[in-house]
Parts: C-alpha cells; sequence; structure tokens
C-alpha cells in the first residue's frame, strides 16, 4: 500500500474544463449514508457549467493573488487515501519545489464525517458535487476503490478536463474504454500507474518503448497476491494465516478477494 501513495504523488497537475454537476439542480448525491445532523459540511451552490465560467473563476483568483496554488481534491480516506493526505502534507516543500508552485488539499471526500482522521474537518464532504464541481480544481485523486460511484466522479472529473489520479483497479478493468474516451475527449490526463504491480513504474516503462513491440507480459502483477503467494510457497505459511498478516499490514482491500481471485 506504502508504494501506491508514493506513485500517486508522481502525476499531479493538468488542464481544466467545465461540466454539468453531478445530481439534480439544488440536490446533493452523498457518498455515505450521513445523517444530515451529522453533516457539518454543508454542500456549496450549484456552480453554472461552461468553460467560460472556469476560466472567468481562474481569472478571479489569479487576480486576488490565489492562482499560484495547485489545488488538489482526495476522493476517498481509507488506508490509502489517509497515506496520501500524509505524505501531502510532509512532503509539501518537496512537491512545490517540483511542480514550481505550492499544492492545497483543498477538498477531502468521505463516507462517515464523524470519523477522526487527523484532518480539517473543514476539508472534509460526504457531498459528491462539493468534491467534483470546484471549477478552480487543479487535479484529483481516486482511492474510493470499487466501480460506483468511482466510475462516475472520474468520468466527469476528465470531460471537465482535471487531470485524475486513481488507485482502483476495479474501476479501470471495468469502465476503462468510457474513461478513456473522456481523457481523450478532453485532453486530461487519466493516470493509473498506481493500480498495477504494487504501483511499480511499468506502465511508464513500457510505454517508453519506442522502437520494441511488446506481445505478453507474464507476472504476478498485484502486490498483495505477490505478498501471500511468497509466504504461502516460500515460507510454508498457511493460506489464510498469509491473509490474516497482509490484512495486519495493510495491503488488503477491504473485500480480499479484489486482490486475491485476478
Amino acid at each position: 500500500m506504502a508504494r501506491h501513495w508514493r506513485r500517486i504523488a508522481a502525476t499531479l497537475g493538468g488542464s481544466r474544463r467545465s461540466a454539468r454537476s453531478l445530481g439534480r439542480p439544488g440536490a446533493c448525491s452523498r457518498i455515505g449514508a450521513c445523517r444530515a445532523a451529522r453533516v457539518r459540511h454543508r454542500c456549496r451552490p450549484r456552480r453554472a457549467a461552461g468553460a467560460r465560467r472556469d476560466r472567468e473563476s481562474r481569472a478571479s483568483a489569479d487576480a486576488r493573488g490565489g492562482g499560484s496554488m495547485k489545488r488538489i481534491a482526495l476522493l476517498g480516506c481509507g488506508v490509502v487515501g489517509s497515506r496520501v493526505a500524509e505524505m501531502l502534507d510532509r512532503e509539501r516543500e518537496h512537491l512545490a519545489e517540483r511542480l514550481g508552485e505550492p499544492i492545497e488539499l483543498s477538498v477531502v471526500l468521505v463516507r462517515d464525517l464523524a470519523r477522526n482522521r487527523g484532518l480539517s474537518r473543514a476539508r472534509l464532504t460526504s457531498c459528491l458535487r462539493d468534491a467534483v464541481d470546484d471549477p478552480g480544481l487543479d487535479a484529483a485523486i481516486e482511492v474510493l476503490g470499487g466501480v460506483q460511484p468511482a466510475f462516475e466522479i472520474l468520468e466527469r472529473l476528465l470531460r471537465r478536463g482535471v487531470p485524475v489520479v486513481t488507485a482502483n483497479k476495479s474501476v479501470l478493468s471495468q469502465r476503462w474504454n468510457e474513461l478513456h474516451a473522456a481523457s481523450a475527449e478532453s485532453g486530461a490526463a487519466l493516470r493509473f500507474e498506481a493500480s498495477v504491480g504494487g504501483a511499480m513504474p511499468i506502465v511508464r516503462t513500457l510505454r517508453s518503448l519506442g522502437a520494441d513491440r511488446i506481445d505478453r507480459v507474464r507476472a504476478v502483477l498485484n502486490g498483495s497476491c505477490n505478498f501471500v503467494l511468497n509466504r504461502v510457497v516460500g515460507d510454508g505459511m498457511e493460506f489464510r494465516d498469509a491473509i490474516d498478516e497482509a490484512r495486519r499490514r495493510g495491503l488488503l482491500e477491504p473485500d480480499p478477494s479484489a486482490d486475491l481471485s485476478g
């Protein structure tokens, strides 16, 4: 899991465009079943669609002196997401030097607002529209897991022109064609190296092979599965014990079958 969030940090930045908001006017879809009394971070008013509005908003931010900050949305704050948040805070100066401008974790999409995550509560929201429709958003990191609502969120962000980084192999394996089409249409980057092979930099390496043609790749390309197999085959550990150890180390998805079933 540690490698996943390290790889996520490598691909922030890109262009923005605008698109329709999630849900109907005045409404907000929520990622969790939070009671209204517990939802302290209310949904912001819905903003009008259109690339012109996005440009005007960015120009206004520039005029206020706020145009030099990269604003990042973190979608999900579980095992991987919480480490991403920690890394963004810890490596703030290094990332600012690498990107040429500082970054800000502007919003964190969570299912349970009451859970203590060690983050400012002002950043937290369970409202999908809060996390997706900000016209000043520079990039988004998706670590929700599963296919929905991750697919809907990623597709809308990409169609707006917001670059996204995802470690979610489930949504990529099932909805790749739609996500790739949305990325190609808007020109927004879709980075997914964090979802492959324990976040080894294999995708970029393969793409950089100019004259070579890859006919086949055969390997155990899942870091969690690799760990379990090493324990069972190499160390003679019982399968169930290997799974329990992987879970204690934070190497497994909430549903282990997502890691172990191929």
